[in-house]
């Protein structure tokens, strides 16, 4: 008997994915005119809540319904995202004023996100393995000071000691406060969907590797909206802060 992959429900789910995932970006990135750090700043974290709404919109189309606080907090931030992005591209409203909306609505619903997922205390539960946690963080803070290398010899002793504490304080508050909406817009698809599936159909190895190599196609988009040489280091090191996180699960 012939193996099935895929179902047809499975076929659609994975086509609403790519379209969002993928497809948005190209369509819409491209219209975006800014300069300077906000040619980063403004796309950057729209592309990363779309992998998470597409599996959430596969199973919408599917299902015909949307499951629960998760499901629907991420279709708010698809929909006010996506609304900042086109009047930024038809220059309704300025680089800095998409920006600023953006980091207003990610504030709030990574404040919402980060409640949901205590009080729930179920799968997203973020203080599972709190030990695992803090290592990855602090391997997090020694790989991020890499970019800032030459000025931490010059800065001296003090001012590189200042540097690193306050990233290893901060960070994690900048993170799950301001930022959760973003981070697990990435992880929920990425590592809490399409991996388990690449290892299943290819094996634990193989299927780490695929999604790392989708997962760096989906930058894509990103590596044309860079306008300042400073911003393809920063490609560079998000790439390499992703690394000690992957060998974990390989």
């Amino acid at each position: 008997m012939e193996t099935i992959l895929f179902s047809k429900t499975d076929k659609i789910k994975i086509v609403t994915f790519a379209a969002v995932a993928f497809g948005l970006p190209w369509l819409l990135l491209p219209q975006i005119r800014v300069e300077g750090i906000l040619a980063y700043n403004i796309p950057a974290p729209y592309m990363m809540i779309l992998p998470t709404f597409g599996i959430i919109l596969g199973r919408i189309i599917c299902e015909r319904k949307i499951h629960g606080w998760f499901h629907w907090i991420y279709t708010i931030a698809f929909i006010e995202s996506t609304a900042v992005m086109v009047l930024c591209a038809a220059k309704v409203i300025t680089g800095k004023a998409a920006d600023d909306m953006l980091t207003v609505s990610s504030m709030a619903l990574s404040i919402v996100l980060l409640l949901g997922m205590m009080i729930d205390g179920q799968e997203l539960y973020p203080f599972k393995d709190l030990k695992k946690a803090i290592g990855i963080h602090i391997m997090f803070v020694a790989i991020a000071q890499i970019s800032n290398l030459p000025q931490l010899i010059h800065a001296g002793a003090l001012r590189t000691a200042d540097e690193i504490v306050s990233y290893l304080l901060f960070a994690p508050i900048d993170i799950f406060v301001v930022q959760s909406i973003y981070f697990f817009g990435e992880e929920y698809a990425w590592r809490g969907c399409l991996q388990g599936r690449l290892q299943n159909i290819f094996g634990k190895r193989m299927g780490v590797i695929l999604l790392g190599i989708i997962w760096e196609l989906w930058h894509m988009p990103l590596w044309f909206q860079i306008s300042e040489p400073g911003q393809g280091k920063l490609i560079v090191l998000l790439v390499l802060m992703r690394m000690p996180y992957e060998d974990g699960h390989i």
